[in-house]
C-alpha cells in the first residue's frame, strides 16, 4: 500500500474518532462530585429547576454514587419549590420504590401527596387530580399512620371525599335542571352510596326527593324523605324535602 493510501486511512480514522467525540455521540460521563457540586452551586443561588434537574442527572450518570439518594430528594424539594407539582410527584414515585427503607422516605411520600392534594381545591376541575391526591394521602397514612403527617393526611383525605361529594351534586344539580331526572337520580345516589360521612348528603338525600317526585316516583321520595328526617331533622334541606312532598 503506498504512503499516501496509508496517511489518507489515517486521516479518515482520525477525523471519525475526533466526530464522535466533538459530536457528542456518547459523552464521557461527568465526575458525580462535579454534578453534586454544580447542582448545590445552583440551589444555593435559587435556581431550582436547573438545580434539580442536576440533581437528577446524579441518577442517570451515576446511580450507585453516595451523592444520588440525597440528590434525589433534594430534586423533589426543589421542585416542590417552584411548584412543579407534576415532576414533585414523578420524582417521588420512584425515590419510594428505590428507596422504600431510607430513613427520609417519608418525606417523599408526604410531598408527593401535597403535590396532588394542594391542587384539589376547585370543584369545577377534573377531579382526576382529586383522585390521585386520595391515592396518595392514604398511602402515607398506611405507611406512617401515627406520625404529624399522616394524622394531618388523615384530615386531608375526609376534604378530598367532600370535594368529590360536591363535584357529583353539582353535575346531578346540572341534570336536575335540564328535567334529566334519571341522570340526576344516579348523581345523587353516588353521594348517598359513597359519600354519605360528608356533609353533601343532605342535599342529596333532599335532591333525590325533588328527582323522583318530578318523576311521580312518590314511594322513593318519601323513602329518602324519611331518611333524611330520620339522620338530619334539623337541617334546611329537611324543611326542603317535606316541604315539597306537601305540594305534591
Amino acid at each position: 500500500m503506498s504512503f499516501l493510501r496509508i496517511s489518507g486511512l489515517f486521516l479518515a480514522i482520525a477525523l471519525l474518532t475526533s466526530c464522535g467525540t466533538v459530536g457528542g455521540i456518547l459523552p464521557a460521563d461527568e465526575p458525580a462530585h462535579v454534578i453534586n457540586a454544580d447542582a448545590q452551586n445552583l440551589l444555593a443561588n435559587h435556581n431550582y429547576k436547573k438545580a434539580a434537574d442536576r440533581f437528577l442527572e446524579l441518577e442517570r450518570q451515576h446511580p450507585y454514587s453516595k451523592f444520588t439518594q440525597k440528590g434525589m430528594m433534594s430534586a423533589i424539594e426543589a421542585y416542590f419549590l417552584i411548584r412543579d407539582y407534576d415532576d414533585v410527584a414523578y420524582t417521588a414515585d420512584r425515590y419510594i420504590i428505590l428507596y422504600s427503607s431510607a430513613r427520609d422516605v417519608k418525606r417523599a411520600y408526604h410531598l408527593r401527596s401535597e403535590a396532588y392534594y394542594i391542587r384539589v381545591a376547585d370543584v369545577k376541575r377534573d377531579q382526576r387530580i382529586t383522585k390521585q391526591a386520595q391515592k396518595a394521602l392514604k398511602s402515607l397514612i398506611n405507611r406512617f399512620p401515627r406520625s404529624v403527617e399522616g394524622i394531618a393526611a388523615k384530615n386531608k383525605l375526609l376534604i378530598t371525599f367532600d370535594i368529590l361529594a360536591a363535584k357529583e351534586l353539582e353535575v346531578g344539580r346540572f341534570y336536575l335542571k335540564k328535567h334529566n331526572f334519571p341522570a340526576a337520580i344516579n348523581r345523587f345516589k353516588v353521594v348517598v352510596d359513597d359519600y354519605e360521612t360528608t356533609k353533601q348528603i343532605e342535599e342529596a338525600l333532599a335532591r333525590l326527593v325533588e328527582a323522583y317526585l318530578a318523576l311521580g316516583l312518590r314511594d322513593e321520595a318519601t323513602a329518602n324523605a324519611a331518611l333524611l328526617g330520620r339522620n338530619y331533622p334539623s337541617g334546611e334541606w329537611y324543611d326542603y324535602a317535606f316541604n315539597l312532598l306537601n305540594k305534591n
